[in-house]
C-alpha cells in the first residue's frame, strides 16, 4: 500500500507506538522487513519487505480471497483493494495464483484502493496527525 514510515503506519493501524515498535522489530529480527534510513536528523526509518517478506504476499491474497467469499459486505459493496491480474482478470474470491518458477507476490498484480476505503485511510490519518498536534499544542501551553 505504499505505507512504509513509522508514523504513517501507526496512523494507518492505530497502534500504540510501543506496541508498532516491538512487531516492526520483530519482523525485522525474522527477515521479513528491513530498516532504510531516509533521514539523519533525527534518524528516520522506512520499512521495507525482504524477498522473504514478499512471498508472504501469497498469503495476504489467500485470506483475501477467503474473506471476499465468506465476509460479509453491505449490497453492492466494493472490497477495500480492487486487484486485477497482469491479463486484466479482476482478482475476486475464485481467482487462483498461477502456477510459476517465482513465487507470486503483489508485484505481479496491480492494486488500487476503493474509494471508500482511501476515504477512511485519509480520515483515520488526518485524526491521528490532528491528535498528535493537539498533544504537541497542550505539552508547549505548559
Amino acid at each position: 500500500m505504499g505505507v512504509r514510515r513509522f508514523e504513517e503506519i501507526q496512523a494507518y493501524t492505530g497502534m500504540s507506538s510501543h506496541l508498532l515498535a516491538k512487531r516492526l522489530k520483530r519482523m525485522e529480527e525474522e527477515g521479513l522487513l528491513e530498516r532504510k534510513l531516509y533521514s539523519t536528523g533525527p534518524p528516520r526509518y522506512e520499512y521495507l519487505p525482504t524477498r522473504k517478506g514478499k512471498e508472504l504476499d501469497a498469503v495476504s491474497l489467500t485470506l483475501r480471497a477467503w474473506m471476499l467469499r465468506w465476509g460479509v459486505y453491505e449490497l453492492g459493496a466494493d472490497p477495500a483493494f480492487l486487484i486485477v491480474d497482469k491479463k486484466g482478470k479482476p482478482v475476486d474470491g475464485t481467482w487462483q495464483i498461477p502456477q510459476g518458477r517465482t513465487p507470486f507476490t503483489f508485484n505481479d498484480v496491480k492494486t488500487t484502493i476503493s474509494p471508500a476505503f482511501a476515504a477512511e485511510r485519509e480520515a483515520r490519518r488526518t485524526a491521528y496527525f490532528e491528535s498528535k498536534r493537539r498533544a504537541k499544542a497542550a505539552r508547549t501551553e505548559h
